[in-house]
């Protein structure tokens, strides 16, 4: 009985998991410049030493069994993709682009046998407000899939919306030398679908459109498109027109699939004490029946 006993504490022993509380000590800040903070990238620090009871050479040999997940606006989990940077001998770094206006919460994952058990930090990294995103000089990104499509002979232009912007500034103008047929909307960071272009003059007649996204007194890169009245195409202008651009932060997020919660173990304290708790009740249960007995054996 104690062989085998002692098996099951040498095994119990060799499983990895996270301390109690040990997540105030995942450190998650805007990543610090020379002149100031970088509000679109996320600095996740931490020891996983510091982090994790167990052998220290599992510890050392965890590499893909610790990954760290990131969740945005409290959206889904999304694994962090790459490894961390070494930071000294202990301290692994995570840098992520990040978009200044949204909430960001992290996460540890461990992957145990047959489950995975979870660290979340105490930390929450809420948005940066408008005021401080405008004085940071942060620049909005460049719009894209942006279209002209008619309806009962009205252009309607849309296009993806753009984080983090306070407004758009879209011009459109007749591509016709002889014509001074020309317009400027701004709108609010909403109006991006079927924006309507009232009373343009000419018919049949090739029009170009230019959108930029505003953030305080930041413009991101323009982007502008050439349609024609009577035909419901949209063709791009120039390098930086091309509605089929790619940005990183845009692509959609593949949430985590959902995986079997490890149970933690009951602390050891709190085992031994209700171990010996069931030893005294043991104790006092045979004490009793001695007592029975010696009383009936005197009767």
């Amino acid at each position: 009985m104690l062989i085998i006993l002692s098996s099951v504490a040498s095994v119990a022993q060799g499983e990895l998991s996270f301390r109690p509380g040990a997540g105030r000590l995942i450190r998650v800040e805007h990543t610090q410049g020379v002149r100031g903070p970088r509000y679109t990238e996320l600095s996740v620090s931490y020891r996983p030493q510091a982090l994790l009871e167990g052998d220290p050479g599992q510890v050392r040999a965890l590499g893909a069994g610790l990954w760290l997940e990131i969740r945005r606006d409290g959206g889904c989990w999304t694994r962090v993709p790459g490894d961390p940077i070494q930071r000294g001998s202990h301290r692994l770094l995570h840098r992520i682009e990040i978009y200044p206006c949204q909430s960001h919460e992290v996460r540890l994952a461990l992957r145990s046998e047959g489950c995975v058990s979870h660290l979340a930090s105490a930390q929450v990294l809420g948005p940066v407000t408008p005021q401080v995103l405008h004085s940071s000089g942060y620049r909005p990104h460049t719009p894209h899939s942006l279209e002209v499509s008619l309806r009962d002979s009205v252009p309607l232009v849309s296009w993806q919306p753009v984080m983090c912007t306070s407004s758009y500034e879209l011009w459109y103008g007749s591509l016709d030398s002889a014509e001074t047929d020309s317009g400027n909307l701004t709108l609010s960071p909403g109006m991006t679908r079927d924006v309507a272009l009232y009373g343009l003059r000419q018919e049949c007649g090739d029009y170009s459109v230019r959108l930029v996204a505003v953030t305080g007194e930041e413009f991101s890169n323009e982007v502008d498109v050439v349609f024609n009245t009577c035909d419901n195409t949209t063709e791009p202008r120039g390098e930086d027109g091309d509605v089929r651009l790619d940005y990183p932060l845009e692509e959609e997020l593949t949430c985590v699939a959902s995986v079997t919660e490890c149970v933690r173990p009951e602390p050891r304290q709190a085992r031994d004490s209700a171990s010996a708790r069931a030893d005294g009740q043991t104790v006092l249960s045979l004490l009793q029946l001695c007592a029975v007995l010696i009383i009936a054996k005197m009767l």
